[in-house]
């Protein structure tokens, strides 16, 4: 068992031999990246956190510029990974042998070097001065690891340190607490400049020792509780005169806790001590990246590294050691896990005490204590799994159907599955029940799983991963009382099966029998299986987290520690939602960077968008894995699945595989690469579906999603090239090859000016707009930033010829502020016109107002001029404002050209409101719409016909005039006007029978799917309102919560509780039977009723709440 250090240890990695740049590593190194980020994981639980990463040597393959310039990209994804486990080390590195440039064969001063030991006179001149030419030539075969080192602090953490004698030369304070670790780093590569063997050839001198610790090596070493001497060779690599001042001037005996070097390749320690005096000890670090004997038939690979924690415990002189190494599984694979070559406690460290005259390598507890007894420690393994956090106001009051089926599957079965990907927040949703629960009792322990396929590896792998076995742990849970276990991270992509029972488990099968076991072992304990897929082979409950939808978005943003109520107004959430897809932790960085650009400046926090100058977020290391896996195989499958995630990264809401299948040409992709992207859990099957007969949807294919947080790392992961060359294509995907030169094109699949567009598509093209826009202004060229804006309103116009005017309004909000921004001079007033346009069609008149205001006064054609005046009449009268206000808007924009259509509109709002017509409105208007037929205006024509039914007495002339508006309608595209007309003749309808006819029926749906989209508030109530008559006349229950879950989302972003609560009213009547069947019974949306049921309840008054609750309940 590992035990917990104090406050003051301190705890580093110990790594060496990297070899950047080695011939072939190219390949190599992804993977075993993967493995070593993976088993940091692990590690970082039982030996974390670190505070320093000492590096000793051989960093590079020849000491190259370019060599340490990827080295630095390298080591700066390392510290990402870092801070992700929640650890950030200061870095400690002396230099290799293969990290100086060597000199030329002949060079004359290398060649003297190479005489070191045999001429006393080049020693003397050595050492007597800085300008000494061989000094000097030192100084410049290491001036590429020096000029690196200087400029490393840029990027990485690195702790204050003393120069030495010599390039290299460093002596390090660590503090920690009280605690204070001294680090002396010494160059013993200096003299090997050459190939060939130089052992017993090289020379640590201490003169290097005496200059960074100020001529007073002991002095120094009293500041410190411990010290550590780190240099890149083994001391038998020291010429024997060498060998002679290490042990008498350099490492004398008490002077370091131990000498930490690397070089060999191998992982093991030496402890020496002569005659009973002090031990010295000495810790050789297995390469990060070996190979032995490359080249050959045979090739030897050696990876490991250490972590190492100093000093052991409290007032005991030493170092506990968790040594790494690759190991060969059975199946051909490669792990890092504990090196068994060490004598190990619990299989996973080895504790070396610094004595005068012995050495224990063992654990610290008596000899005969036992690892798996509870007394040996379980309650410090049980703090280990133990994760920081306090339960969230802003996570509790979302998600609440799932948290009521969550907590009564765990109140009735002590046992339910969570599936949450990463950024869902699953911690806090559990943190969240567990409240509900248990209050303030119990602990929630997390134990991770990732990467066991089957049962027998669990049970296998505990020791080593948490510092006990099974039993041990179930013995110390057994004695906590209510708590809640998590079984996390469980990977049913890995899923390899067991025989244990005779027949073939599952990998959810094996995880239910272990589950039983734990619960059966401890009565008061509640089990949580976490995974990322869901499992159908599972007995447990299971629960799915998706993203936040807008409604619940709006009440997570309120009562966020960064949100306001300002925030979780309407527009402010629809745009939030837009840019995160309501992920949490997306929403959490959103409000958190919000103080810096504002709501305005949203886009620049999306990566969708801003592509690679949106702020890199923190990935899981679970994600980090996977990808890095998938891009470094050489199986061409891999390699066309990787191509096919950077693709699909291009279009945030998915697309299907048939359209991007040719993307690069003959270089096609095909089922098996989205089956793989599939296996890994990158990306999503949504099905596309449309709105059809009696509220039921018809399935139209299928679109592949890359996953918010998969999307972002692919998306900072690659080059600016790239991501360029993709944008481009996926642009041209859309609008055309061509489309600069010859305007937008759309294939005949994308169906923009059809109100019935799917909005993923039409979701996709507003951010390649986007995205071209912002990179169009970032070049700053004006040619550029033209064509940008043509592309935009061009394919506005197209959204605004199938009436979708939310989404014209969401796009102008984002690319208005990029180009006022850019302060590019050209003409944005068509551009604010359509966006005024598109916001008084959803009845955001204010705005629409104030824009329309801005370019009243700088309009330079008499076409904008009129279309200004004209919105401004509409807007006037649709707000019942002055009348004369209204006429006096509709003259004016009557007057700039009266033959045009805008001038018949203008014509039909006078008549509409000047008094004078009062008598004659009705054959008046009937006049201007006539006009307007023969003109083929017919949107004009149908609103006028519209207007005419609403005044007129006689049933029949209504209907006929409204179906003549139908028909007129569904045959020009006229889908706004299509949308009243229906409406209007399905009420009379019901109000005449009672029912609705299957085409009613059909068109009123349609209808629904439209409103709710484009949310026109006015008229989606009015459609609500039939629909619910009309499948409340038939009784028909499921229609009715369909029907009531959908309309909820739009009554809560909009704050119209009162709305809800007495659509709750009419329902509970209706289905009774089925709430009585309680949570666990209930499907989808009767869960949802059940829960905006109580929540409703909650607010009112004492007897309401009374009533409605035991209705409920």
């Amino acid at each position: 068992m590992d035990g917990v250090a104090t406050p003051a240890s301190i705890k580093l990695l110990h790594l060496s031999d990297l070899h950047l740049g080695l011939e072939q590593q190219d390949w190599m190194w992804p993977t075993f990246r993967s493995q070593f980020y993976e088993d940091l994981v692990s590690l970082h639980r039982r030996a974390g956190p670190w505070d320093v990463v000492i590096f000793s040597g051989d960093l590079t393959q020849r000491g190259s510029a370019a060599e340490f310039e990827k080295l630095t990209e390298l080591l700066s994804g390392l510290w990402s990974q870092f801070k992700i486990l929640g650890s950030d080390p200061k870095l400690v590195v002396v230099p290799g042998n293969h990290d100086l440039e060597r000199p030329k064969e002949m060079d004359p001063t290398g060649r003297v070097m190479a005489q070191w030991w045999n001429d006393a006179a080049v020693r003397d001149d050595f050492w007597k001065s800085n300008s000494s030419v061989y000094r000097i030539a030192v100084s410049e075969w290491f001036k590429n690891f020096e000029s690196w080192h200087e400029r490393l602090s840029e990027v990485i953490p690195m702790a204050p340190f003393t120069r030495g004698l010599l390039p290299g030369d460093i002596a390090v304070t660590i503090e920690k607490g009280s605690q204070r670790l001294g680090i002396v780093g010494l160059n013993s590569a200096w003299l090997q400049n050459a190939g060939g063997d130089f052992q017993g050839r090289l020379c640590v001198h201490p003169r290097q020792l005496m200059e960074v610790t100020g001529d007073d090596p002991d002095a120094w070493g009293k500041k410190h509780d411990s010290c550590l001497l780190v240099t890149h060779h083994p001391v038998d690599w020291l010429h024997p005169e060498a060998r002679k001042d290490w042990a008498a001037e350099i490492y004398t005996p008490g002077r370091f806790d131990a000498h930490l070097y690397g070089h060999m390749h191998e992982g093991r320690s030496i402890t020496e001590s002569i005659s009973g005096g002090q031990s010295r000890i000495s810790v050789q670090a297995a390469s990060l990246f070996g190979l032995e004997h490359f080249g050959s038939d045979k090739v030897d690979r050696n990876h490991g590294y250490s972590v190492i924690q100093v000093p052991v415990k409290q007032g005991v002189r030493g170092i506990r050691i968790w040594p790494r190494t690759v190991n060969m599984r059975a199946d051909g694979s490669r792990r890092l896990g504990a090196d068994q070559n060490w004598t190990l406690v619990d299989d996973t460290y080895c504790d070396i005490t610094f004595q005068a005259g012995a050495i224990v390598e063992a654990e610290f507890e008596s000899s005969g204590s036992d690892s798996l007894d509870l007394t040996s420690g379980i309650k410090e393994v049980l703090m280990r799994l133990v994760r920081p956090g306090a339960v969230s106001e802003a996570h509790a009051a979302v998600r609440k159907s799932e948290q009521t089926l969550f907590l009564a599957a765990l109140r009735e079965t002590r046992k339910a599955w969570l599936v949450a990907d990463w950024g869902l927040g699953g911690d806090e949703f559990i943190q969240c029940v567990q409240q509900q629960m248990l209050g303030r009792r119990g602990s929630i322990y997390y134990l991770d799983l990732h990467n066991y396929r089957n049962q027998e590896e669990v049970l296998q792998g505990l020791p080593e991963r948490i510092g006990c076995g099974f039993a041990a742990l179930c013995s110390g849970l057994s004695e906590e009382g209510e708590a809640i276990l998590v079984l996390d991270e469980i990977d049913l992509s890995l899923d390899a099966g067991s025989s244990l029972t005779g027949g073939t488990l599952s990998l959810a099968q094996q995880i239910d029998g272990l589950v039983q076991v734990i619960l059966d072992f401890c009565p008061e304990l509640s089990v949580v299986v976490r995974s990322r897929l869901a499992s159908n082979a599972s007995s447990m409950r299971v629960v799915e987290l998706g993203a936040l939808d807008e409604a619940d978005t709006a009440q997570y943003v309120s009562l966020h520690q960064k949100g306001s109520v300002h925030l979780a107004s309407h527009d402010a959430v629809l745009r939030l939602h837009r840019h995160t897809d309501g992920i949490p932790s997306r929403i959490d960085s959103i409000l958190r960077d919000l103080q810096i650009v504002g709501l305005k400046g949203l886009f620049e926090l999306d990566s969708d968008v801003a592509g690679k100058h949106a702020e890199s977020r923190e990935a899981s290391p679970a994600l980090v894995r996977t990808i890095q896996a998938l891009a470094a195989s050489r199986e061409d499958t891999d390699s066309r699945s990787f191509s096919l995630l950077k693709v699909l990264s291009m279009f945030p809401q998915g697309e299907q595989l048939f359209r991007v299948k040719r993307f690069f040409g003959a270089r096609a992709f095909y089922p098996v690469h989205a089956s793989r992207l599939l296996e890994l859990n990158l990306v999503d099957v949504v099905t596309i579906k449309s709105l059809e007969e009696k509220y039921t949807f018809s399935e139209q294919g299928s679109a592949l999603v890359v996953r918010r947080a998969a999307r972002e790392f692919v998306v900072q992961s690659l080059s600016s090239v790239e991501h360029r060359t993709l944008s481009a294509k996926a642009l041209a995907l859309y609008f055309g090859d061509d489309w600069e030169l010859r305007g937008i094109r759309p294939p005949t699949y994308l169906k923009f000016k059809d109100s019935q567009c799917d909005m993923r598509e039409i979701g996709n093209a507003c951010t390649m707009v986007l995205r071209a826009t912002r990179a169009a202004t970032e070049t700053g060229k004006i040619e550029n930033i033209r064509s940008a804006l043509a592309l935009a309103t061009s394919f506005a116009a197209q959204l605004r010829a199938g009436d979708h005017f939310r989404s014209v309004a969401g796009l102008y909000e984002d690319l208005l502020q990029m180009h006022e921004s850019a302060g590019s001079g050209l003409d944005l007033n068509p551009a604010r016109i359509q966006y005024a346009k598109a916001l008084r069609m959803i009845g955001e008149y204010a705005r629409a107002r104030d824009l329309l205001r801005q370019c009243e006064g700088s309009v330079t054609t008499k076409a904008q001029k009129q279309d200004v005046l004209l919105n401004l009449a509409f807007i006037s009268e649709s707000q019942d404002e002055d009348s004369a206000e209204t006429v006096d808007l509709a003259r004016r924009a009557e007057r700039v050209d009266p033959k045009s259509n805008h001038g018949l509109q203008a014509k039909s709002i006078i008549i509409r409101n000047d008094d004078s017509y009062q008598l004659d409105r009705d054959n008046q208007l009937k006049k201007v719409q006539e006009d307007a037929v023969k003109r083929k205006a017919f949107i004009l024509s149908n609103n006028l016909m519209i207007d005419r039914a609403e005044t007129m007495v006689d049933a029949e002339s209504k209907k006929l005039l409204l179906k003549n508006v139908i028909q007129t309608a569904r045959r020009e595209g006229d889908s706004y006007n299509l949308v009243r007309a229906s409406l209007k003749l399905a009420r009379i309808g019901l109000n005449e029978s009672g029912v609705l006819t299957a085409e009613q029926i059909s068109d009123c749906t349609r209808a629904y799917e439209y409103l709710y989209n484009q949310r026109i508030d006015n008229l989606f109530g009015i459609c609500h309102g039939v629909l619910w008559d009309s499948f409340l006349a038939n009784g028909d229950g499921e229609n009715l919560l369909h029907l009531f879950r959908h309309s909820s989302l739009i009554w809560r972003l909009r704050g119209q509780m009162k709305v809800e609560s007495k659509y709750v009213e009419k329902l509970l009547p209706v289905v009774g039977k089925q709430v009585g069947s309680g949570v666990l019974n209930a499907d989808r949306k009767l869960l949802y009723f059940m829960t905006r049921s109580i929540q409703l309840a909650s607010d009112m008054p004492a007897a309401s709440l009374e009533l409605q609750a035991s209705r409920v309940v």
